[in-house]
């Protein structure tokens, strides 16, 4: 349900703009990928104000929950430091009637914003955006590129565009704005939720489905539908513009949130609904609630989804060891060849492929085909049983404890099928995973997301990162790895990158022979790989320079890593 939408944006932003505006950003927090924290306090109360560009849960509310910090602030936290910290919240507006809210900041001095945040709440494409009072772009907590979005680029330096409007749709908190659907009635037919809810979204901008769900379930109500009408448009946008709000969380059947509304619903049950002091207490209430259920969810499905491959690999562990004792438990077989042979020695004639002999290991004597090899003398066919025999007992062992190590493994995941279907909280989950790994039951999670150690390098130790912009970057992490990567695995347009008199690893960016199109933020991104490996990795600033590969050479009788280049041009970066 969740029901973020445009009205909501609005009523949220009227609470923001009454608790909020006037008040010192005091802190900037980034606890993950797509979240911001900003910490604000105003007339003597604390503030926590939550944006969100998640594509799930994408949007703006105060809070009171606080996620902790990673160790390293990401770059779009690092930049909303620099240019809001110490600042002043001067206004929060939205675009017409869009999912769209700017953050005006600056001193209250003057009133005239030196940044301004925009929050795009538009579900996939959401996104957090910092820009100058001349609309150029600081950072994006998700960079587009051209290679994401030919029309609308996101990258520091370039010029901020609106999102595309949506076209020929009303606002519907314009003067009259009602009157347009009210000349459409005669063509909707009646008594028709969703052919009205229908007709409102494409008149009217910003009109979610739920909200045009609403306003025809109102309207409907009535037998004049045009009276209906009215009366629903009064109740939602004309208490809207009063603020004259209803805050309202939605309740599951199990009691639990399932979404916030600033006003209570037609399209819920009324016991299911439950009236809020605040609209910020209430989404904070439903998206904890959700966000939390979500990852929980994401944890178990993952979990899952490595059991069942865990419990195909040890099923196939068991089938291999099961065929392998069962091979192994011919040992004795092999054992009675070799002595048949060497008590046969004189059956036995040269270049012979079998021989037949009496077997004595049977209580009838009767007879047994010997496979021989021509080639060998008797005694080395015997031999060779005898080899067979010896690695068949060992292996009888050895096979054995493999099918039982199968076997209690697969009991362990199968009952670690039906216990993570029980369990209620993420972290629970996570020991579940984190005991499995350790019993060996599954195999290890990457702890560095992001980056693999490709088996194409030969061994030599050259991680690969992709840059949020999609280009692939390679670092070495030894001497003969730099040496490797720089004079093997580059081409030669690629860009190289080394710390400025320093020490540091080798850094390549792929940029498939056009290297002038490589965008100045994955020079950036790499640079800053770069000096966090460097001896200069705890520095506030180091610098590094990047040309291309064919401008770089390894001197004459010097050691693997070492590096003659020309050509370059320097970046300062923060590792």
């Amino acid at each position: 349900m969740k029901t973020f939408d445009s009205l909501t944006l609005h009523a949220c932003i009227d609470e923001l703009n009454s608790a909020l505006v006037g008040g010192q950003i005091q802190e900037v927090r980034q606890h993950n990928e797509r979240e911001i924290l900003l910490g604000i306090r105003n007339r003597g109360a604390n503030h926590l104000l939550l944006l969100s560009a998640h594509p799930q849960f994408a949007r703006a509310h105060l809070t009171l929950k606080r996620p902790p910090n990673p160790p390293t602030p990401p770059t779009f936290c690092m930049a909303l430091r620099k240019h809001v910290e110490g600042l002043h919240l001067l206004k929060v507006r939205q675009l017409d009637f869009d999912r769209v809210v700017f953050l005006e900041i600056g001193l209250p001095a003057n009133g005239l914003p030196s940044a301004t945040l925009i929050g795009e709440f538009m579900g996939k494409h959401s996104n957090l955006v910092l820009v100058t009072p001349e609309g150029t772009i600081l950072d994006a907590v998700h960079r587009v590129s051209h290679r994401i979005n030919r029309v609308r680029q996101l990258l520091p330096g370039q010029p901020y565009q609106l999102p595309p409007p949506q076209p020929d749709r009303v606002n519907p908190f314009t003067p009259h704005a009602i009157d347009k659907i009210l000349r459409e009635l005669e063509s909707i037919p009646s008594n028709d939720v969703e052919s009205l809810a229908s007709a409102l979204m494409q008149i009217y901008a910003g009109i979610s489905p739920f909200l045009a769900r609403e306003i025809a379930m109102r309207a409907l109500h009535y037998e004049d539908r045009a009276e209906g009408l009215r009366v629903a448009w009064a109740s939602l946008f004309d208490a809207a513009a009063r603020q004259d709000y209803q805050p309202t969380l939605f309740l599951s059947d199990a009691g639990t949130p399932v979404g916030a509304y600033p006003f209570p619903s037609v399209q819920w049950p009324d016991h299911q609904q439950k009236p809020m002091e605040s609209l910020q207490l209430a989404l904070d209430q439903a998206y904890t609630f959700l966000v939390e259920q979500s990852e929980r969810e994401s944890l178990r499905a993952n979990l899952r989804a490595r059991i069942e491959r865990a419990i195909a690999t040890w099923q196939k562990r068991h089938e291999g060891a099961k065929k392998a004792l069962e091979e192994a438990e011919k040992a004795d077989f092999y054992r009675q060849n070799g002595e048949l042979i060497l008590a046969n020695l004189w059956r036995i004639q040269p270049n012979m492929s079998h021989v037949i002999v009496e077997d004595f290991y049977d209580p009838d004597l009767k007879p047994r085909t010997i496979p021989l090899d021509p080639h060998r003398t008797p005694q080395e066919n015997a031999e060779s049983w005898f080899q067979r025999y010896r690695k068949a007992k060992v292996a009888r062992e050895q096979e054995a404890q493999r099918l039982a190590q199968a076997e209690s493994a697969l009991r362990r995941l199968e009952a670690a099928l039906v216990e993570l279907t029980q369990l209620g909280t993420g972290e629970a989950i996570r020991e579940l995973g984190e005991e499995l790994t350790l019993q060996g039951l599954l195999p290890k999670e990457s702890s560095e997301r992001g980056r693999t150690e490709e088996p194409e390098f030969e061994g030599h130790k050259i991680r690969r990162y992709f840059s949020p912009e999609g280009y692939e970057i390679l670092v070495g992490e030894t001497a003969t790895a730099n040496d490797y990567l720089t004079t093997r695995v580059a081409h030669p347009n690629d860009l190289w990158l080394h710390v400025r008199a320093g020490v540091s690893a080798h850094v390549i960016i792929r940029t498939h022979g056009q290297p002038e199109r490589v965008p100045r933020s994955v020079i950036e991104f790499a640079a800053r790989l770069c000096a966090q490996h460097s001896k200069q990795k705890h520095a506030a600033l180091v610098p590094v320079d990047y040309t291309l590969r064919k401008y770089v050479r390894r001197p004459r009788g010097a050691p693997p890593g070492a590096a003659d280049y020309w050509n370059e041009r320097t970046i300062e970066v923060t590792p």
